[in-house]
């Protein structure tokens, strides 16, 4: 069909429309746990329970290690729900609002009242298509709009950390994961058995730091695993270094095995259930696993000294892979289960048996002793080091005519970006390109991308000179950067006060003599103080930049530096001949002989010409402000 249907419901979470990929998931319970999985991320979430809501929103508790126990997520992660049934009522213990009020405080849209069946079973039929809901009294189906791809951008570097992060435990194990979106309790499962697990950014050269650390961990995460070509090009070099555990779960398993050589598919529709059984084909034993992907490893291209650990018995994919002589493994499915089944959660057992065995052997037989530098943390989580990744550039949205559509709910609150009032949703989708062609684009770009990306063990040494230099002048750099922005403070007040109010005043004064010598002795006054403090200014500001490292130096400095210097140029070349003129006039004609008009003229003149100054400061000072609040953050 060239057109998806489209479906018409009701409103009851936030009043916007949005476009996404439209999954479903088949799990009964653990919407709260669903809608913040990272994994969801531009999607939308299709739920075929009949009934969602009844049991309502937990509030934000957190457990003793300090992570959220009812959420896997701060926020909602889905772009949009989908259901058949919205509770408007609900009990629980736990719960502290309705689905609605949350879904419209998080600022999603959220629809009800449709046919979720037939959704399922033409996502079934037709694959994986793109969707959008559109909030309004009438819906036009023969209106262009735009369906953007979230799989064109690269969304896990949207859900990932951006500064390494610790979780603390009882136990000395210590754990480096690689976070890819990772879900609450994956560190939750990993804390509870002892591990004290350090988080770092998705394109983290881990392979760096991995030394430190007892076992390293990849996490879930949404989107297509072709876009992280970093993580795979690191994990290709932790593989080649480390000796120690490795494990990574969803698409953690799907990076670990791009690293190795072989290859990912799209599936048709995805697997996200709580309720699908995976073989393990070590033991012959099934076990019902929780899942949430849509791409898979192909198991034929796995390389040499590495096997198919298990096997999703509905459509006969790949669920996991294991090294023959290494501790390194990997599952697609979830063995946390937040929500589902916990019958894998033993491979969480396995791997921290092979952390602890990894930690007391050592390297070589050599056993590893104390815990790692406990500056390490707080050191990594100021310098991000190794390969920057390379910027994202997102594929135009694609417009077509119509496709699928679907509406939902009951509309509560409204967002900022609410739409006007509305009962009725619907949401269209298109088909999108062949998925296998889009994906082997995507890995032949990968393939390029990795190979350009060379000497990366030649900066160790210099990150480590560069840390302690930045370390050594970071109080100075402080310093400078700080005096320059006050003094430019205060040239902006200064010049703002002078324009606005001071000569604003003399116009006021009961006599042209009386407000020529004013005009002159401020005018004087004020290059008397501009002066030293653009001086002070541009120095502090230089100073700070000549004092950065290399790679820290920023060019915003040298920017807001020479602001206030343009803004004295321009002083002296527009504002000080105005000024000039009139005292000359005073020489001319003394002060009995001023014209007063022409002396109102020429300070209007001179008010007018000053803003000119006015704002070259108050941008520079703009400018320092959001430098040195960028610095902070």
């Amino acid at each position: 069909m060239c057109n998806g249907p489209i479906y018409h419901g009701k409103s009851f979470g936030a009043k916007q429309s949005i476009s996404g990929e439209a999954v479903f998931s088949t799990a009964l319970v653990g919407y709260p746990e669903s809608m913040t999985d990272p994994s969801y991320r531009g999607q939308i979430l299709v739920f075929t329970q009949p009934l969602i809501g009844n049991y309502g929103v937990p509030g934000r508790d957190r457990d003793e290690a300090g992570l959220l126990k009812y959420f896997e997520s701060p926020h909602i992660q889905a772009a949009g729900i989908v259901v058949a049934d919205a509770a408007l009522q609900y009990s629980h213990w736990t719960a502290v609002e309705s689905l609605g009020d949350w879904c419209a405080r998080e600022g999603v849209p959220a629809i009800s009242g449709v046919d979720t069946r037939d959704i399922v079973t033409f996502l079934r039929e037709q694959g994986s298509s793109l969707a959008r809901i559109t909030i309004g009294e009438e819906y036009d189906a023969d209106e262009d709009e735009a369906f953007i791809d979230p799989e064109q951008i690269n969304l896990v570097a949207k859900v990932s950390t951006k500064a390494p992060f610790h979780v603390s435990s009882t136990g000395d194990l210590h754990v480096a994961i690689i976070d890819c979106g990772v879900k609450e309790n994956i560190l939750r499962s990993l804390v509870g058995r002892g591990a004290s697990v350090t988080c770092f950014p998705w394109d983290y050269p881990i392979h760096k730091v991995a030394h430190h650390f007892d076992g390293v961990f990849i996490s879930n995460g949404p989107g297509d695993p072709t876009h992280c070509s970093q993580t795979v090009y690191h994990l290709r070099k932790l593989i080649d270094s480390y000796t120690g555990p490795i494990m990574g779960i969803c698409l953690g398993h799907q990076l670990l095995a791009l690293a190795t050589g072989a290859r990912t598919v799209k599936l048709k529709y995805g697997n996200r259930a709580h309720n699908i059984p995976a073989l393990d084909l070590t033991t012959g034993r099934c076990h019902i696993t929780s899942q949430n992907h849509g791409y898979a490893v192909d198991a034929t291209t796995l390389p040499a000294g590495w096997k198919p650990y298990f096997i999703n018995l509905n459509d006969q994919s790949n669920e996991g892979m294991i090294h023959e002589t290494r501790p390194i493994m990997s599952t697609q499915f979830h063995p946390e289960a937040k929500g589902g089944p916990l019958d894998s959660s033993f491979l969480f057992d396995a791997y921290m048996e092979q952390v602890a065995k990894f930690r007391e052997e050592g390297v070589d037989g050599i056993k590893r002793e104390g815990r790692p530098n406990p500056l390490l943390v707080d050191l990594l989580s100021k310098e991000r080091v190794g390969v920057e990744p390379k910027p994202v550039k997102s594929e135009p949205a694609s417009k077509v005519k119509g496709a699928f559509a679907v509406g939902q709910g009951y509309s509560q609150t409204a967002s900022m970006n609410a739409q006007p009032a509305s009962m009725t949703s619907s949401i269209r989708s298109a088909d999108r390109p062949p998925p296998a062609t889009r994906h082997r684009n995507h890995h032949r770009h990968t393939s390029r991308l990795s190979y350009h990306i060379t000497n990366v063990h030649q900066l160790t040494s210099a990150n480590n000179r560069y840390s302690a230099a930045y370390a050594m002048a970071r109080p100075l750099i402080v310093v400078t950067k700080f005096v320059g922005v006050c003094s430019l403070g205060l040239l902006t007040g200064l010049s703002f006060g002078t324009s606005f109010a001071s000569i604003k005043a003399l116009l006021t004064l009961p006599s042209a003599p009386a407000a020529h010598r004013s005009f002159t002795t401020l005018t004087s006054r004020l290059s008397l103080l501009t002066t030293p403090l653009t001086l002070l200014t541009a120095l502090s500001l230089l100073s700070s930049y000549a004092l950065s490292p290399r790679r820290a130096k920023h060019p915003y400095l040298l920017f807001t530096a020479s602001l206030p210097v343009l803004a004295a140029a321009y002083d002296r070349l527009v504002l000080a001949p105005k000024a000039v003129r009139m005292q000359r006039l005073l020489a001319e004609n003394g002060e009995r002989g001023v014209n007063g008009e022409e002396l109102r003229d020429g300070i209007v003149q001179w008010e007018e010409a000053s803003w000119g100054s006015v704002g070259l400061y108050g941008v520079g000072f703009g400018m320092g402000v959001v430098g040195i609040w960028g610095d902070c953050a």
